[in-house]
């Protein structure tokens, strides 16, 4: 009779503990939540404070953590419901068997003692079930966390080919290249047949959001075109191993990223295996030995999350000695010295230019003068290629490059 329990038991468990897994899902989603909320308010804490908006962080921050508390009580509620499921089965159960077994002994089919000896077996029964159920619940949160995790790990690496290359010699190719962020969503880029030779300084010019960055992001395989191929001597690039493949690229651009770490460690990521004096000699020719060593503990010193005890311009001639450390064939500058005070820009400007001479060179720029001694200009509209040509070939004929070179002027007259 107190067996025919267990079924029951074992179906109310099951039920429950699904619903204990989706609304701990629920909360481990509001969790995140709160923790990215900490994470901006930490990053952007120069922002609050200037537009006076403490208390609307505050309170955005107290209505995320009450929307975990909301999904975390129900979760508890769900678990000692369950409890009580189980506790109430057992006790009618118990219950029943006892009635029984009176009948029993009255009708002196059974001893007291053989009703004493069962009740006791009964309760030892019930126990490790109880136990179960609470083991079971506790599963479902848990495996709620691991299907969290386990969408990250089922994100797709990025596939490789397996042509390794050393070098760089002739050109990069873009041959009818288009691309869309989604898979039906608005082309970025459309039809780009374009030819960098070894060697050549390249500019992109156009306004905001023609496609620049995007352009650049297809050269160094963050993300792949929608159809037509990428060549780099010949080869197509999504045949080329991606180790060997980064190795012949360097990026400055205008978000700079560094880490948590040392002046040191954050400019020897250009190349493993660096030597301090490599180091040194990158910093110096980036202009960044001169503050460096005016920090506490020179290149020891622990700059902070993406850099933040340090200046703009200071993190940019960083990341500027990491791209001369690397080496690279292949240089790309989206827009590197933007951060950069007109002294540290000129210096900077003096250490790029020795860098480019003998490399491959894509510059997204809005200084005069790099676009101007650029071999070539290549005007981006509406994710197009409209022209290309020198400056003194595009300023007698193109209208809109002759509009953004008076942009740019006129910016640098201002600055």
């Amino acid at each position: 009779m107190i067996l025919l329990l267990v079924p029951f038991l074992a179906y109310s468990t099951k039920k429950f503990g699904k619903s204990v897994k989706k609304k701990r899902k629920r909360a481990q989603r509001r969790i995140s939540m709160v923790t990215h909320k900490v994470g901006e308010a930490i990053l952007g804490a120069r922002v609050i404070k200037i537009f006076n908006r403490e208390e609307m962080m505050g309170d955005k921050f107290r209505a995320e953590n009450q929307r975990y508390y909301r999904e975390m009580l129900r979760v508890m509620r769900l678990k000692e419901f369950t409890k009580l499921v189980i506790d109430a089965a057992t006790g009618i159960g118990i219950a029943v068997a006892m009635w029984y077994g009176v009948t029993l002994v009255v009708s002196g089919i059974i001893t007291p003692g053989d009703l004493a000896s069962i009740l006791v077996a009964v309760y030892m029964v019930f126990t490790p079930v109880k136990k179960i159920g609470d083991g079971y619940n506790t599963l479902q949160e848990t495996m709620a966390s691991i299907e969290r995790v386990d969408k990250l790990f089922d994100i797709g690496h990025e596939e490789g080919g397996s042509i390794k290359i050393n070098e760089f010699r002739k050109s990069l190719r873009f041959e009818n290249v288009t691309f869309a962020y989604e898979e039906r969503g608005p082309l970025v880029l459309k039809d780009i047949n374009l030819e960098i030779k070894h060697g050549e300084v390249i500019a992109i010019v156009g306004q905001s959001g023609v496609g620049k960055s995007t352009l650049v992001d297809l050269v160094s395989r963050f993300i792949k075109p929608s159809s037509g191929t990428i060549t780099i001597d010949g080869i197509d690039i999504n045949e080329v191993e991606l180790h060997s493949f980064r190795k012949l690229i360097g990026i400055v651009s205008q978000d700079v990223i560094l880490f948590d770490d040392t002046v040191r460690e954050n400019i020897a990521l250009g190349r493993a295996g660096a030597t301090e004096s490599e180091i040194v000699e990158a910093a110096g020719l980036a202009y960044a030995d001169e503050f460096i060593m005016e920090l506490p503990e020179k290149y020891d010193t622990v700059i902070g999350e993406r850099g933040l005890k340090l200046s703009g311009g200071q993190r940019q001639r960083l990341a500027i000695a990491r791209a001369i450390l690397k080496n690279p064939p292949i240089l790309i500058l989206d827009e590197a010295t933007s951060s950069l005070d007109s002294v540290s820009e000129a210096l900077v400007h003096d250490a790029l230019e020795k860098l480019m001479k003998g490399r491959t060179t894509i510059v997204i720029a809005h200084r005069l003068s790099t676009i101007k001694n650029a071999d070539r200009i290549v005007i981006l509209d509406n994710g197009k290629i409209v022209d290309i040509g020198t400056h003194d070939q595009l300023i007698s004929r193109n209208n809109t490059y002759m509009k953004l070179y008076n942009a740019f002027a006129l910016s640098s007259d201002n600055s």
